[in-house]
């Protein structure tokens, strides 16, 4: 015995799987320095967002959950960006700090998006400010 979707609910999980990693993205052009990723929550009145990745990321981790998705960009040196985007869902800094490293969350304005990065080195700290900075902007 199959189980058939509606053809409405599978018509909206083709639409969110074929369109959530790459909506917007022909339109960014790379900056020299990083690599461009398109920050697209279809939650409110909300537009995509380009996010400039600080260059040297190693690993690109999606996860869906029911009421959005998160991906997770992995550096070499063990820094990590968070990017949350969904409802019923919260990214939490880490409670213990090390000494010569750095956390920062931010909540873009008007949409239910979230960037967090963690255990980012002084050395770098500059340009994860600089991708979370741009990001924000209205």
């Amino acid at each position: 015995m199959s189980a058939l979707l509606p053809f409405s609910t599978a018509a909206f999980v083709m639409a969110c799987l074929g369109t959530i990693p790459s909506f917007g993205q022909a339109g960014l052009t790379p900056s020299p320095d990083g690599t461009a990723y398109s920050v697209a929550c279809f939650c409110g009145d909300t537009i995509p967002r380009p996010l400039w990745l600080p260059t040297g990321y190693v690993v690109s981790n999606p996860n869906w959950y029911g009421e959005g998705n998160m991906r997770a960009f992995v550096y070499a040196d063990k820094s990590v960006i968070s990017v949350l985007c969904g409802a019923n869902a919260t990214l939490s800094l880490p409670k213990k700090k090390k000494k010569g490293f750095f956390d920062r969350k931010v909540v873009l304005p008007g949409c239910c998006c979230q960037l967090m990065y963690t255990h980012v080195p002084a050395a770098r700290v500059a340009d994860f400010n600089r991708a979370f900075d741009e990001a924000s902007k209205p």
